[in-house]
C-alpha cells in the first residue's frame, strides 16, 4: 500500500524538488525509522497530501530515461508529464524557487561573515 511518503518520493522523481539526503531521510521514515525531515522535505510532503496528488504509473525504459502511462496515449517521457500538467508544475516550480532562494540568502549570509 502506498502512502503520502511513497507519493512525494514518485513526485520527487518527476520534478527532482529534493536533495538526495532528503530522500534517504523519506525512505527511512517509511521503514519507520526517527529521522528529521528538512523543511523543504515537510513542504513537499504537505503539499502532495493538501492536494490528494496521486502519481502516474512510472518506469524506467531500457533507455534508462523515466517515462509515465498515460491511459489515451500509453508511455510518455516524463517530461511530457510535466507539460501536460501545467498547473501543478507552476505550484512545484513556486517551492523549488522559494527553498532555492532561502538557500542562497543564506549562502550569501555565510559567505560574507
Amino acid at each position: 500500500m502506498r502512502n503520502i511518503l511513497h507519493e512525494t518520493l514518485a513526485l520527487d522523481s518527476i520534478y527532482r524538488l529534493l536533495s538526495l539526503d532528503e530522500r534517504i531521510t523519506i525512505h527511512r521514515r517509511i521503514k519507520g525509522l526517527p529521522d528529521e525531515l528538512s523543511l523543504r522535505a515537510e513542504r513537499v510532503i504537505f503539499w502532495v497530501s493538501d492536494n490528494n496528488w496521486r502519481a502516474p504509473s512510472i518506469r524506467y525504459g531500457d533507455d534508462r530515461l523515466l517515462y509515465y502511462w498515460d491511459e489515451r496515449t500509453g508511455w510518455n517521457p516524463i517530461e511530457k508529464y510535466q507539460k501536460n500538467n501545467k498547473k501543478i508544475t507552476t505550484e512545484l516550480k513556486k517551492i523549488k524557487n522559494e527553498f532555492t532562494r532561502t538557500n542562497n540568502r543564506a549562502a550569501f549570509r555565510r559567505a560574507k561573515a
